[in-house]
């Protein structure tokens, strides 16, 4: 789900909107970086539409222009710390797809996970600790 601020009229105002997102990426294992894993990724498609997204209005990755990233996953006591991100070429339309207008460049996205998520790996982590020490 996308949560984010749009503006229609170039930054002058703008307002909340969420968006059900489909994606389809590609992971592969280039190896390890020190103690840690690197992973080579591209965002081979997304697509987001509906919500509370303006109607006749669709967001999608790129279909001519590759959208690469990486993940490099180290282990942390306790766990792992995971960074990822992602370039990602956007293409826009006002006019429910009859249209497209690409990006002038790509966009990096990154990994920051919910507050919600971090709780239940810090639980998860926590449980798995006391299991581990009985």
């Amino acid at each position: 789900m996308l949560n984010e601020w749009v503006s229609t009229d170039f930054g002058a105002s703008w307002f909340p909107v969420t968006a059900p997102v489909q994606y389809l990426v590609r992971i592969t294992d280039v190896g390890p970086v020190g103690p840690a894993n690197l992973y080579s990724t591209e965002m081979l498609a997304m697509y987001l539409s509906g919500g509370t997204l303006p109607s006749g209005v669709l967001v999608r990755e790129s279909p001519t222009l590759s959208s690469t990233g990486q993940t490099l996953i180290t282990p942390d006591s306790g766990g792992y710390r995971i960074d990822s991100f992602y370039d990602v070429f956007f293409e826009l339309t006002f006019d429910g797809g009859q249209t497209w207008m690409p990006a002038q460049q790509s966009s990096r996205m990154v990994l920051v996970p919910e507050p919600m998520s971090v709780s239940l790996v810090a639980l998860a982590s926590l449980l798995s600790h006391r299991r581990r020490r009985r």
